[in-house]
């Protein structure tokens, strides 16, 4: 699942990198008309009815905003879900600097930028507001999935939480790529696809 900015083309060349085959790259905007509200729980009702559809075992992978859902799909019960890969996410809410930095941004960013990605403004400026009632540190804690937490070693906004969120779970494994800015799957697609594969065959998958 890609980030806030991103769409599913984003994990084209990660994916070309993998040993396996059997992939999808979701589409979290796909289905909004412009009239709709967005907020971060209204995405991850979206996103549970989408992987309920998955009649086998499955492991979830997201990037920035689709490793904050990865991670709160953790939390809802399923017995196909065996493992997550999560680089550059959040647990707790982002500061209020930092949420007031982005909305000036998208103040400013013009409208064909969020045509792009499949939002309005508003919804935009809606999705990153929501993130203020964010709060999974204590409930990740019981979270038994094995999970690869990746960040780049240049994300100096998500960099924190990645030990933070390493060191809540009790079956995960940190890793920092080196010069790795936030959006790895475009920058270091190679890398992170040789993590995927790591973890894949590290836990039978």
């Amino acid at each position: 699942m890609h980030g806030l900015g991103q769409g599913p083309e984003a994990w084209q060349q990660v994916i070309h990198h993998l040993d396996c085959q059997d992939v999808l790259a979701l589409s979290l905007f796909g289905n909004l008309s412009a009239d709709e509200p967005l907020s971060l729980d209204i995405l991850n009702d979206q996103l549970a009815a989408k992987v309920a559809q998955i009649k086998e075992p499955y492991i979830l992978c997201g990037l920035s905003l689709g490793a904050i859902l990865t991670l709160m799909q953790s939390l809802q019960p399923s017995s196909n879900l065996k493992g997550l890969i999560v680089s550059g996410a959040q647990i707790e809410p982002p500061s209020r600097f930092l949420l007031r930095f982005q909305n000036v941004i998208f103040r400013f960013l013009p409208k064909r930028f969020f045509q792009k990605i499949g939002l309005t403004r508003r919804q935009a400026l809606e999705l990153t507001n929501s993130l203020t009632d964010l709060d999974l540190s204590t409930d990740l804690k019981a979270m038994p999935l094995p999970t690869a937490v990746i960040c780049g070693q240049k994300d100096k906004a998500n960099l924190s939480a990645a030990y933070r969120l390493a060191s809540c779970l009790g079956h995960s494994k940190l890793t920092i790529i080196p010069k790795g800015r936030h959006e790895l799957n475009v920058e270091k697609p190679k890398e992170f696809a040789l993590i995927v594969n790591q973890f894949l065959e590290t836990h039978g998958f």
